[in-house]
């Protein structure tokens, strides 16, 4: 029985674009995307990061907008978030209320997992968070670091300090919060003290 050439071509186009395309009946592994890092997902972002029916690796804090939820349907996505245990045991936690390149930059440098927020919400969210157990230590980046480390030291198990303006002096032991102006001093001396107090915060829990 012969074939009309472009029948065949038909054939061979359409197994190699299922092969492409990981369909090769049940045997490939799915696709993966790795996402940590990324405090707020989009439809976009998945969209370009992200193939179809892919097991995509997520921050337990990041925040999905109403497009990367139905990007997650639409595309078939596994969302594989990070336990908020298991980050606040190994690294930092980063709450941003003063927004500023200054910030973003110091957050990227930390590699911590962070969130946007107000003060009110910054300091209800640590006090929760460290009575639990949640996360061993909190960086709060505000324009305000004295007075938000006074109302979080209200709280018997929360020890909030402000770095001096060089980030050279450290914190003694015991200490879990970290108050600060991003604009305060080298980012890169910030981002090691920050790294050197939240190591200590693991050692001690």
């Amino acid at each position: 029985m012969t074939f009309p050439p472009a029948l065949v071509d038909r054939i061979v186009a359409e197994v190699s674009r299922r092969l492409a395309e990981g369909d090769g009946g049940g045997t490939s592994p799915s696709p993966a995307a790795d996402l940590r890092g990324h405090r707020v997902l989009t439809g976009e972002l998945l969209e370009m990061k992200c193939e179809p029916g892919a097991r995509v690796a997520i921050d337990a804090a990041a925040i999905l907008t109403p497009t990367a939820r139905d990007a997650v349907r639409q595309r078939g996505l596994t969302l594989e978030a990070s336990s908020p245990e298991t980050v606040a045991k190994a690294i930092g936690y980063v709450h941003q209320v003063e927004s500023s390149p200054a910030t973003s930059a110091l957050v990227r440098q930390l590699g911590w997992p962070s969130r946007l927020t107000d003060t009110e919400s910054a300091i209800e969210q640590t006090r929760s968070a460290i009575c639990r157990g949640e996360h061993g230590f909190v960086a709060i980046l505000t324009d305000d670091p004295h007075r938000t480390a006074a109302r979080l030291n209200r709280q018997k198990t929360v020890w909030a300090f402000v770095p001096s303006p060089d980030a050279q002096a450290a914190a003694g032991d015991g200490w879990n919060v970290a108050c600060l102006s991003a604009s305060s001093g080298s980012g890169v001396a910030i981002a090691r003290l920050l790294q050197r107090l939240a190591s200590r915060a693991k050692g001690a829990s």
